[in-house]
């Protein structure tokens, strides 16, 4: 209850903490989960630093638990904590973004991608084609994202586009190795 009144760094213990913990099964998820919902709570300058902590966690313990049922409910809790996240953060950088801000929208994205946040995964794959078709340039902080939940929910046609977009990054990547070659 009285997380978003620690100190910074005790915040991030607690969570780090916490997590530990829970992997070695002497907290529960439940009291665990409880601690990822006081994160909303916290405006101060570790606001950043702790979605991250708290994303890279959830990643974790997604691939831990790949296959199983409980999977189903670990992304359940990742697209209720860190979709009103993005939300607040907009998908738009702000002018003079700081850069720890702008990472965190890009792994926003690409949590919520793998946890099947619907609304997510289709304003990426409109930012891919917006893109793609020259109607809308994509940020540079977006791309890897945006690429990333394309290719994790891509179509036939998409995956294609991917296909087609790796052929010309290797190609231009092999252009550059030769011209280095001849310096």
């Amino acid at each position: 209850r009285g997380f978003a009144d620690l100190e910074q760094a005790d915040r991030v213990a607690l969570l780090s903490d916490a997590f530990a913990l829970m992997q070695a099964g002497r907290l529960p998820l439940p009291s665990y989960r409880e601690i990822l919902q006081s994160l909303p709570r916290v405006n101060d300058d570790s606001r950043t630093m702790l979605w991250s902590v708290a994303r890279k966690q959830l990643d974790f313990l997604d691939v831990a638990l790949a296959g199983r049922r409980a999977q189903q409910r670990l992304r359940a809790i990742g697209r209720e904590l860190l979709a009103p996240q993005l939300a607040k953060l907009t998908w738009t950088p702000a002018p003079k973004e700081d850069e720890q801000t702008a990472e965190l929208r890009g792994d926003l994205i690409a949590s919520l991608a793998r946890f099947d946040h619907a609304p997510t995964i289709a304003q990426a794959l409109r930012a891919f084609e917006e893109d793609e078709a020259g109607t809308a340039k994509l940020p540079a902080s977006l791309r890897k994202p945006v690429t990333l939940a394309t290719g994790m929910h891509a179509d036939r046609t998409h995956f294609e586009r991917l296909l087609v977009l790796l052929g010309k990054a290797a190609g231009e990547a092999a252009e550059i190795a030769a011209d280095e070659g001849r310096d």
